[in-house]
């Protein structure tokens, strides 16, 4: 019998409450839920949060997605991070600077 709360159960809740959702403080804790399980997350739903966010008016959640694609580890899903990076909002091109740099440290390692 599998526990209840395995990490990925809760990374499938988490992405059903956030695209469900229209409140944007929920839907930036269901996006921060997802970075702190990033292990147990794929690159296509990382790829579909990231198109979900890019069209936000809610700047942390443009934000939070760049943290969250720099936890993957996953240098493929760079291409995400850099097009933030000219937003229009100083804290998500902040964000995915720190992203890109992170990813930098694991291609040069």
């Amino acid at each position: 019998m599998e526990p209840e709360n395995t990490p990925r159960k809760m990374v499938n809740k988490s992405i059903r409450i956030f695209h469900e959702s229209d409140d944007p403080d929920e839907r930036l804790s269901n996006l921060w839920n997802i970075s702190q399980l990033i292990e147990d997350t794929t690159d296509e739903e990382l790829y579909d949060l990231a198109a979900a966010v890019a069209i936000e008016d809610d700047p942390r959640l443009r934000g939070e997605i760049c943290y969250a694609i720099s936890r993957s580890r996953r240098p493929n899903l760079i291409k995400i991070v850099e097009n933030m990076a000219t937003d229009e909002n100083q804290y998500v091109r902040k964000q995915a600077i720190e992203a890109i740099s992170e990813f930098l440290k694991v291609i040069d390692a």
